[in-house]
């Protein structure tokens, strides 16, 4: 295009401007260029309509957020990182954590990982069963594997153990012979331990003024994924999650 054919489209395009704005003069080149027509932004936050490269890429135009917190309505990266436009969607961070997404339900499974333990040794020399380990759990279990070791000061005079829960016998009735310093273990997988619960060991000897001897009362567990979500798994899945409740050891 050469100057003249320039010219004349710029003329008939400032005639059309004229007519659409139903003025009857001539719009100075300066006021075109610069498109002072009107001084409120629609884009641009100045005298200018036209937004400007800082214009847009802050989105200055308005000063409440639709997407940032700030002056700027285009949210910063900071913004995007966090939600921080809204914050009771997901939570005091506006970004939802895995656990956010996903609950899932864990309980605990009889295992050959040894959480916790009450060693100490106690004797008896009596016949009906007595209460000489006790532990009180700080917390539910859900199930768990037990073992006590158990021996005689005799070898012809039996001594007997059994686990209890709250007073209550809840585990199979066990004898050894097993003369001291050696002990016979023995082990037993229960279930359904609620808080406050006190687990106990009582034993017994067969003949009065022998000695029965009890120690290594332990509790033996995992951690698993039993739901996710409202989906209960078919088979449970074992975590990595250190399960250990804690345990009050307290034997009269």
């Amino acid at each position: 295009m050469n100057t003249k054919e320039r010219d004349e489209l710029f003329a008939e395009f400032l005639k059309r401007m004229q007519k659409m704005t139903g003025a009857n003069r001539r719009i100075p080149e300066s006021e075109f260029l610069g498109h002072k027509i009107a001084t409120t932004g629609v884009h641009g936050s100045g005298t200018s309509v036209l937004a400007t490269t800082a214009n847009i890429a802050t989105h200055a135009a308005l000063t409440t957020g639709v997407h940032g917190v700030g002056e700027s309505t285009v949210a910063s990266a900071a913004d995007i990182a966090t939600h921080a436009a809204d914050t009771s969607t997901h939570g005091v961070s506006e970004v939802a954590d895995a656990a956010d997404i996903i609950t899932t339900t864990t309980s605990q499974v009889a295992s050959g990982n040894l959480r916790n333990s009450n060693d100490a040794e106690r004797n008896y020399t009596n016949i009906p069963y007595t209460k000489k380990k006790e532990c009180l759990l700080n917390a539910a279990l859900a199930a768990c594997r037990i073992k006590f070791d158990l021996c005689t000061n005799d070898g012809a005079v039996a001594a007997y153990g059994r686990i209890y829960k709250n007073g209550v016998a809840i585990g199979t009735e066990r004898s050894t012979t097993t003369l001291t310093p050696d002990y016979e273990t023995f082990t037993e997988d229960l279930s359904g331990f609620a808080e406050n619960d006190l687990i106990q060991i009582y034993i017994h000897s067969a003949t009065s003024g022998y000695i029965a001897s009890v120690k290594n009362f332990r509790f033996y567990y995992d951690q698993t994924i039993t739901a996710i979500g409202d989906d209960t798994l078919v088979t449970a899945l074992l975590t990595t999650t250190d399960p250990t409740i804690s345990i009050t050891n307290q034997d009269p």
